[in-house]
């Protein structure tokens, strides 16, 4: 077996170090971008999970404003459902009732953002045009404490004659 004697060879130690310090900075430099992309989509995805309770609280706020009497969205001291009830259906087809909520302050005292709350009675897709269905739509945005606006839009879809019948949809357009 054949041995390298280093201290016959000038000059080595210098390139050697040069090449084990570009491999352990790659590393380092490969590491810390990891590092930094995961905690950017745990916080994407914390905004994204607020921003959808936002919008689902808009989907509370708006079922209970549908099914309370006196209703305060009502268009003068009818409810919505009794406007759906009354009225031929394309009345009720163009009859939309929006709100915007503030959210309270969160733990931190920054605001949790706001609810944009629609609540009308389009055809439903795959349904017959003679069904109506009642859409309650919210988009939530959520405001974090760097002031990122994050919105999520949720809708349910409440058959009028058995409201204990509804189907979820989201991301979908108001």
């Amino acid at each position: 077996m054949k041995s390298i004697r280093l201290n016959l060879r000038k000059g080595f130690a210098i390139p050697f170090v040069v090449v084990v310090f570009v491999i352990v900075v790659t590393i380092t430099g490969i590491m810390f971008n990891l590092f930094s992309n995961n905690l950017a989509m745990a916080l994407a995805q914390e905004r994204n999970i607020q921003a959808y309770y936002c919008a689902m609280t808009g989907i509370e706020m708006g079922t209970a404003a549908l099914l309370t009497e006196p209703d305060p969205m009502a268009i003068g001291s009818m409810s919505l459902l009794e406007i759906y009830q009354n009225f031929p259906l394309a009345t009720a087809r163009t009859t939309t009732l929006s709100d915007t909520v503030t959210l309270p302050p969160g733990p931190d005292g920054t605001s949790m953002g706001n609810v944009l709350i629609h609540i009308s009675a389009p055809v439903k897709p795959g349904a017959s045009p003679d069904d109506l269905w009642i859409r309650v739509g919210a988009i939530g945005n959520h405001t974090d404490a760097r002031g990122i606006v994050t919105p999520v839009r949720v809708s349910v879809w409440y058959y009028a004659a058995n409201p204990a019948i509804f189907e979820q949809e989201l991301g979908l357009d108001i």
